[in-house]
C-alpha cells in the first residue's frame, strides 16, 4: 500500500528571478498544502562541511522541526515530507530540469499525482534582476542562459500529460485574489482568502528568494539581517507586508539592454512580455 496515495505533487517550473518563492509560499499558506521551497537544495544536507544557515530552511536554519527528520536515504522525499506534515499538497520551486524530470517518475512510479504551474514573467524584468545579482556578467550571456531554461522548461511542459496551467508573475502580483482563487480550483481544493497573507503563516521553505522569505520573518519580528544582501536591502528593508508588483526594470533596466533582450530572445520574447 503506498502511504502517499492521496499526495499532490506540484511543480512551479520557469527561469529562476520569475517569483516562484512568492507563489510557492502563497500556495503553501493554504490548509492542505506545504511548500518545500527548491527542493532539490536538500543536497546540502549531506555536506558536512556546509555551515551556511540559509541553504537549509530559511526560517528555522538546521534546526528545522521538518527538515531535520528527512531520510537523506530515502528517494522518496515527497512522500517522506507528506508523512511529516499531513498535508496532502506538497509544491516544489526547483529550477533544475533533470531533478525535476527524476521526481516526476519517482512519483509515478509511487502512483503519485503531478501537477506542474509553469510561471512566467516578463523577460526584461527577470532580466534586470539577474543584472543585479552577476553585475559581472554580460547581457548577452545571462539571455542565453535564459534562453536555455525557458526552451527546456517549455519542452517539459509540452511534453507533460497530467495537469498543468500557466500564469504571469505579473498577474498575480497585480490581481492576486482572482490568481489565487483559479490556482485553487486548478489544484482542487477550496479557496481560503487569507492565503495572501503568507506570512503570518508557518513555513519552512528551503531555496528561494531571500527578499521574499525576509518580509516573511519581518511579521513574524524576527528580522535578520544577514537575510539581505547589499543589492536587495534597498528594496525589501522598507517593503510592506503586503503583495506588490515588482516591475523595477522599467526604471532600473539600460533601454539598450532592452533592445538586445528583445533580439536575442527572437520568438519567445512576445510570449515573455507582460503588459497590462
Amino acid at each position: 500500500m503506498n502511504e502517499g496515495r492521496n499526495l499532490k505533487v506540484c511543480f512551479i517550473i520557469g527561469a529562476p528571478h520569475s517569483g516562484s518563492t512568492l507563489l510557492g509560499l502563497i500556495l503553501g499558506s493554504h490548509n492542505s498544502a506545504f511548500f518545500a521551497g527548491e527542493a532539490n537544495k536538500v543536497s546540502f544536507f549531506n555536506d558536512s562541511n556546509f555551515e551556511d544557515e540559509r541553504k537549509f530552511c530559511r526560517i528555522c536554519g538546521k534546526e528545522c522541526k521538518i527538515w531535520k527528520k528527512v531520510n537523506l536515504n530515502d528517494a522518496n522525499l515527497y512522500v517522506q515530507l507528506y508523512e511529516l506534515t499531513k498535508k496532502s499538497i506538497i509544491i516544489d520551486s526547483t529550477k533544475n530540469l533533470e531533478w525535476i524530470s527524476e521526481q516526476m517518475k519517482l512519483a509515478d512510479d509511487s502512483k503519485l499525482e503531478t501537477c506542474i504551474i509553469f510561471l512566467k514573467r516578463d523577460v526584461r524584468a527577470v532580466m534586470n534582476s539577474l543584472l543585479r545579482k552577476y553585475p559581472t556578467q554580460t547581457i548577452e550571456k545571462l539571455i542565453d542562459r535564459w534562453n536555455k531554461q525557458i526552451t527546456g522548461t517549455k519542452e517539459l511542459f509540452n511534453s507533460f500529460r497530467g495537469n498543468k496551467i500557466e500564469i504571469f508573475y505579473e498577474d498575480l502580483a497585480s490581481n492576486l485574489n482572482f490568481t489565487i482563487e483559479r490556482l485553487c480550483k486548478f489544484l482542487n481544493v477550496k479557496y481560503e482568502p487569507d492565503m495572501k497573507d503568507y506570512y503570518y503563516k508557518e513555513h519552512h521553505s528551503i531555496g528561494g528568494n531571500i527578499g521574499t522569505h525576509y518580509l516573511l520573518l519581518k511579521a513574524k519580528n524576527r528580522e535578520e539581517k544577514w537575510l539581505l544582501t547589499e543589492r536587495n536591502e534597498y528594496y525589501y528593508r522598507d517593503h510592506p507586508l503586503s503583495i506588490k508588483i515588482d516591475e523595477r526594470w522599467k526604471k532600473e533596466l539600460d533601454k539598450r539592454f532592452e533592445k538586445i533582450i528583445e533580439e536575442r530572445t527572437g520568438s519567445l520574447f512576445p510570449e515573455f512580455t507582460w503588459n497590462n
